[in-house]
Formats: C-alpha cells, sequence, structure tokens
C-alpha cells in the first residue's frame, strides 16, 4: 500500500490518496462506502487509474491526530472524543455491515475536524488487521501524551488503558467505561492538594468545636457558681 497525499491549488479540497495495485474488489464494501456518508468516516471517492484502485479521503477541514499531538498534550475532551468517536464507528461499521478491520486506526489516518473536534476515521477496504491490537496501539502511544495537569484526562486515560489491554476486550466495552459528566467527580481520584484542603477543613472545625464546647462548660459554671451565690446571700446554707 502506497501512500500519496495529494493538494488541490485552489484549497477547494484537501485529500489524500490510498492507491492499491492489483487490487482485490470487494463490490458491497465499494458501493457502502461511495453511496453512502457514514458517520465517524472521511469521505472518500474510488477511482480507477491504470492498474491501481485510488481511495481519495476528503480531509478538508480536519487535522491529523498525530499533528494535534504535536501541538497539544491529550486534554479530557480530545480523549472523550476519542472514545465517541470508536464507539460511535464500531455501531456504524456493523449497520453497514462493514468489517472494522479495514479501519486505519493510526493517528497519521485519524482526523479531527477543527470546529467541532469531532473525530473521523479512514476506512480502506482489505487493510485487514486486528482492531483490538490496534486501538491497544493507539492508547499506549495515547497514555504517553496525556496532560498530568488534567486529573480528568488521567482518569479517563488510565481506565481505557487498563480496558484495551485486556484480553477479552471489544470496543463495546467503552460504552460503559465511564458515566456521565454529572457523576464523574465522585469517582476520579482526589490531588493531594484537595485531600490536605479537606484536612485543614476538618481540622478547623475540630477546633471551632472545641472551642464551643469549653465555652459552654465555663459559662455553665459560671451561671451555677452565680445561682450558688444568690441563694447563699438568701439565707439558704442548705441548698447542696
Amino acid at each position: 500500500m502506497e501512500l500519496e497525499l495529494e493538494y488541490k491549488n485552489d484549497l477547494s479540497e484537501c485529500s489524500f490518496t490510498l492507491n492499491e495495485k492489483n487490487y482485490i474488489n470487494n463490490p458491497y464494501k465499494l458501493i457502502m462506502l461511495e453511496k453512502n456518508q457514514i458517520p465517524g468516516l472521511l469521505p472518500v471517492r474510488i477511482l480507477l487509474v491504470d492498474q491501481y484502485t485510488q481511495f481519495r479521503y476528503n480531509v478538508k477541514n480536519k487535522n491529523t491526530l498525530a499533528s494535534e499531538l504535536k501541538k497539544h498534550k491529550v486534554s479530557y475532551d480530545m480523549l472523550e472524543k476519542l472514545r465517541k468517536g470508536l464507539l460511535n464507528i464500531a455501531q456504524c461499521l456493523s449497520e453497514y455491515l462493514l468489517d472494522i478491520g479495514d479501519l486505519i486506526i493510526n493517528i497519521d489516518f485519524i482526523y479531527i475536524e477543527y470546529e467541532t473536534k469531532n473525530v473521523f476515521f479512514c476506512y480502506f477496504p482489505g487493510n485487514k488487521v486486528d482492531s483490538t491490537i490496534e486501538i491497544r496501539n493507539l492508547m499506549e502511544l495515547i497514555i504517553k501524551e496525556i496532560d498530568h495537569t488534567d486529573e480528568k484526562a488521567m482518569f479517563l486515560g488510565y481506565q481505557m488503558y487498563d480496558l484495551v489491554t485486556k484480553t477479552n476486550f471489544i470496543l463495546q466495552d467503552l460504552l460503559m467505561l465511564i458515566p456521565s459528566d454529572k457523576n464523574q467527580d465522585h469517582l476520579k481520584p482526589k490531588s493531594e492538594s484537595k485531600v490536605k484542603k479537606e484536612e485543614v477543613e476538618y481540622l478547623n472545625n475540630y477546633k471551632r468545636n472545641i472551642k464551643f464546647i469549653v465555652k459552654f462548660i465555663v459559662t455553665s459554671i459560671i451561671v451555677f457558681v452565680s445561682i450558688l451565690f444568690y441563694l447563699v446571700i438568701r439565707g439558704v446554707p442548705n441548698i447542696l
């Protein structure tokens, strides 16, 4: 398989082309790709040039994941987009009866849309790889690029990594990996600073409670002594 990058001078289209000599035709897959805009897949045109079958992918307004990683560390939002993108593409390929092993799961072929930050994948019929291994390799790379100042990214990243490295992993497992954003805060590990802050707050509350108890006891003693003194003066010495 030979990779060729092709750009138009007027910048109306940005594309890359995969050329395969003596390509073994799979009519069903080619028809599905050309006749449908499958969510999460790069739009593709299929051409026959001499002995080559060309797959020309439109990547306008998109950037490769590899390029994004050169500019930014992996954030929680990027990880969540990737997780949802993988889940979405697995479901869509299943609905169209397309083999997930034909996805090229590689940072040079995974694209991020500029505006939405949604993830798009390159589908090359005949790729025939073990998607589980490819996703595992992807996560091994991603885990090294996570922003370590982003606690949510760290938590999600290591959860994803632990999951994909299991021998019985399937893509659908990612669906149950993380609850909704509203329920995440109580699951993520507490940072050292937060733990220390809670300890300080606990100690401050404890000190305030002790001061209140001491003040209450002292006040009670003063009141008791005052009443006793009053009764003694009034001539009731046997009150005790």
